[in-house]
């Protein structure tokens, strides 16, 4: 079922459309390793507020 899947979003080969899937959760897997760590956490609130877990006026994250 997931080749005529594949081939019906992509126009192409299973083959190659399984990569792609792959190369995407890789990636996404790794973006998500490191949305926890603190120092990304200070770098969207300083820079990307609307991304950040916490908003910019409240830095311990307390409401």
């Amino acid at each position: 079922m997931s080749p005529l899947i594949y081939t019906a979003a992509t126009q192409q080969e299973p083959g190659q459309a399984v990569g792609w899937v792959a190369t995407a959760l890789a990636i996404l897997a790794a973006v998500q390793r490191i949305m926890p760590l603190p120092v990304v956490d200070a770098f969207l609130r300083r820079y990307l507020p609307w991304l950040a877990a916490t908003p910019k006026d409240d830095p311990d994250g307390d409401a």
